[in-house]
């Protein structure tokens, strides 16, 4: 009698085991996707026209609100260059420059992001260099800042951001366990969601060295509450659902964990990753629609890139829980894009040695 208890015992304590094994799996890829070239069938074939602006230097990011392209350079440029250009996507003419560079008051010292969600008039842009929100309208003659938030001390590590209310913003940070944070603009920390080292890539990373391995492009709607990250290193993407709390992985096409090797960061520093030279580099830039995200793929190698000015010609369309839906092939390449999915419009920025913003008809 007692054995048959105790085998008893063990057949539900495996069942249980089982159950919840189950379960934790069945939860986990609920919110995990993937795709490979081979799911890609037909992708559409898109041409571009081409316009050119003579005030356009090194342009790097591409923005869209209401009926203006936004354009931020590079901060290559020269001090007396606006670093910000409002272009009328109605008839394709500039319509004026914005901001001036340096690092006194009103003055921003890089375009590192640009934020276009939230008011009708106002436009945030994100400089790296002194970690500073500036705060711009789009529809006065001012160069200056009308008002610039300097980036608290708790979370002065933020490497980008977006804003997810009036008084408070989604990070991607240097150094933490988790791959997206939220700060009040006072500094507190108001929530952290999607643990790295829940991320398996084969190699034991400290968080520092996921985030090294995960640098990329980050954009954020706050009308949709959903923050994306694209990875530039490795064909990953993280799209942050700020309603439901949860945190949204998509891996593809090449499915690849790139090589690296570490290099000594220096006493009582972190080991930095440096990735092969001949690793494909993955995304160039994503965008966030109304209704589906927008990945622009290179697969292209840095060499390539610098010597051949490929950049990507390839883009890859989810919807907003990540799940692949289509893909366009361009003829030209572009370093940066955005959709306006109204007028079936894509905007990118050339990546040739004259830029302009090339505009492709999406079908209807």
């Amino acid at each position: 009698m007692n054995n048959i208890n105790f085998s008893s015992t063990l057949f539900v304590f495996a069942l249980l085991i089982t159950i919840f094994s189950c379960g934790k799996e069945n939860e986990e890829s609920k919110y995990y996707r993937s795709f490979e070239f081979e799911s890609v069938d037909d992708p559409i074939h898109l041409r571009a026209k081409k316009y050119n602006f003579k005030e356009l230097i090194n342009p790097k990011k591409i923005e869209l609100k209401n009926e203006l392209i936004i354009i931020g350079e590079s901060r290559r440029i020269n001090d007396y260059n606006s670093p910000i250009h409002l272009i009328d996507k109605r008839n394709l003419k500039y319509f004026s420059g914005k901001g001036k560079i340096g690092f006194g008051p009103g003055e921003i010292s890089d375009a590192y992001g640009i934020d276009a969600s939230g008011e009708d008039s106002v436009l945030w842009v994100y400089s790296s260099l002194e970690k500073r929100f500036s705060k711009f309208n789009i529809y006065d003659k001012k160069h200056l800042s009308e008002d610039q938030i300097k980036q608290a001390e708790n979370f002065f590590m933020a490497t980008a951001m977006a804003w997810s209310s009036d008084s408070s913003v989604v990070c991607r940070m240097a150094n933490d366990s988790c791959k997206f944070v939220e700060f009040n603009i006072d500094g507190t920390r108001l929530g952290s969601y999607g643990l790295w080292q829940d991320l398996n890539v084969g190699k034991d990373l400290n968080d520092f060295n996921m985030a090294e391995l995960h640098l990329g492009w980050f954009k954020g709607s706050k009308n949709r509450d959903i923050f994306v990250n694209a990875s530039y290193y490795r064909d990953h993407i993280e799209i942050f659902n700020r309603n439901e709390g949860m945190v949204y992985s998509v891996d593809g096409p090449r499915n690849e964990i790139p090589e690296f090797h570490f290099v000594s960061g220096g006493k009582g520093k972190s080991s930095v990753i440096i990735i092969d030279e001949e690793n494909p580099v993955a995304y160039r830039d994503i965008y966030i629609g109304e209704q589906y995200i927008y990945g622009l793929y290179s697969g292209y190698t840095r060499k390539e890139m610098l010597r051949e000015g490929k950049f990507a010609q390839d883009i890859f369309i989810f919807n907003l829980k990540g799940e692949f839906r289509s893909s366009f092939t361009i003829d030209i390449p572009i370093r940066a894009l955005a959709v306006d999915e109204q007028s079936r419009k894509i905007y990118g920025i050339t990546a040739d040695e004259n830029p302009g913003i090339a505009v492709f008809e999406m079908p209807k």
